[in-house]
C-alpha cells in the first residue's frame, strides 16, 4: 500500500524543489561566468551594477517593511530577508564604485578582469543562499505557504459540506 502525502508535504517538496533548482541553476551560470565561458559584453557593464543596485535597494527597504510590518512579518520568513542583506550591502558598495568609474570613463579596460569575478561570485553566493533556503524550508515552511494549505483546506472541507447538504436536500425531496 502506498502512503498518501498530505498537501502540506506535497507544497514543502515542490517549494524545496524549485529552490533546489534555482540554487543549481546559479551555480552553473556563476561558474560560467567566473571562468569566463560567459563573456561580460559592454551593455552588461552599465546593466548589471544599474539592476542589481536597484534590486540591493529594494532588498534594504523590504527587510525594513517586514520589520516594521506585524502584518507581513507574520507572512515572511525573515531568515530569507537577512540571507540577502550581505549581497546587498556589497552590491551598493561595488555598484556604486563601478558606476562612478563607468561615467568618468566609459571605456575603461580596468574592469574587465573585475565584472566576471564580481558577477560570477554574487550569483555563486545566490545559489547558495537557495540551497539553504531549500532545506531550511522544507524543515521549517514559510508561514504564507502554511496558510495557503489552510486556506485550500478549508475550502475543500467547505465545498464538500455542501456537496453533502446538496444530497440530503436531494434525497428530502425523492421521498
Amino acid at each position: 500500500m502506498k502512503k498518501k502525502i498530505d498537501d502540506l508535504t506535497k507544497a514543502k517538496l515542490i517549494y524545496s524543489g524549485e529552490l533546489v533548482i534555482f540554487a543549481l541553476l546559479f551555480l552553473v551560470l556563476g561558474l560560467l561566468f567566473i571562468l569566463q565561458v560567459i563573456g561580460v559584453a559592454s551593455y552588461k557593464k552599465w546593466l548589471f551594477p544599474i539592476l542589481t543596485l536597484a534590486g540591493a535597494i529594494w532588498v534594504i527597504i523590504d527587510l525594513v517593511w517586514t520589520l516594521l510590518s506585524p502584518k507581513r512579518k507574520a507572512k515572511s520568513s525573515l531568515i530569507d530577508k537577512w540571507l540577502v542583506v550581505p549581497s546587498a550591502l556589497v552590491f551598493i558598495g561595488c555598484d556604486s564604485y563601478v558606476l562612478t568609474a563607468l561615467i568618468i570613463n566609459p571605456s575603461t579596460t580596468s574592469l574587465d578582469v573585475f565584472f566576471p569575478l564580481y558577477i560570477g561570485i554574487t550569483i555563486l553566493y545566490l545559489s547558495g543562499v537557495y540551497l539553504f533556503e531549500s532545506i531550511y524550508h522544507f524543515y521549517r515552511p514559510l508561514p504564507a505557504l502554511i496558510e495557503a494549505i489552510k486556506e485550500d483546506e478549508k475550502s475543500s472541507d467547505n465545498e464538500v459540506k455542501n456537496e453533502d447538504d446538496d444530497s440530503l436536500f436531494d434525497e428530502k425531496n425523492k421521498n
